[in-house]
C-alpha cells in the first residue's frame, strides 16, 4: 500500500520570507549610517579638560586610620602619631584633622564592639561624612 498524498504538496517548494532579513538590513544600515554621523560630531568638538583646574589642597587623597587595640588589657584609640584612651579625647583629636577626609575605623580582634562603635561615633561626632569600618588581623 502507497499512502502518499499525489500532486501539490510534493511539488511545492518551501518559500523563504525575506521581508525580515530586509528590515533587519534597513535597521543596520540605519545604526551605521547613524553612528558615523555622531562619530564625525563628536570629533568637532573642543575638548577644554587641560583648563580646567585640579584641587590644591593635597589632603583630598589623604585617608585617616583610626586603630582601635587592646594591649594589656587596655583598649586604646591611635590616629597617627596619638593615642586615646576614651572616646572624648579621640573626638577632640579628629576635629583638629580635617573632616572632610574618609576616615577608616580599623579594629584589631579582641576588642569589644562597644569600643569599636565609639571610634566609629567619635568620628561621626567630629564631623566626619565617610566613615568606613574596616576589621583588621
Amino acid at each position: 500500500m502507497r499512502f502518499q498524498r499525489r500532486g501539490s504538496e510534493r511539488d511545492r517548494k518551501p518559500e523563504i520570507n525575506l521581508a525580515a532579513m530586509i528590515d533587519a538590513t534597513f535597521l543596520l544600515l540605519g545604526y551605521f549610517l547613524f553612528t558615523q554621523s555622531a562619530v564625525v560630531q563628536e570629533a568637532q568638538l573642543d575638548p577644554q579638560l587641560a583648563t580646567q583646574q585640579g584641587s590644591e589642597k593635597r589632603t583630598d587623597l589623604e585617608l585617616q586610620n583610626i586603630d582601635v587595640v587592646q594591649e594589656n588589657g587596655t583598649r586604646l584609640y591611635r590616629v597617627g602619631g596619638g593615642t586615646y584612651g576614651d572616646k572624648e579625647s579621640l573626638t577632640v583629636a579628629l576635629r583638629a584633622l580635617n573632616p572632610e577626609d574618609s576616615v577608616f575605623v580599623r579594629v584589631r580582634d579582641g576588642v569589644d564592639f562597644g569600643f569599636a562603635a565609639g571610634a566609629v561615633q567619635a568620628a561621626h561626632d567630629a564631623g566626619y561624612t565617610n566613615v568606613t569600618y574596616v576589621p583588621f588581623r
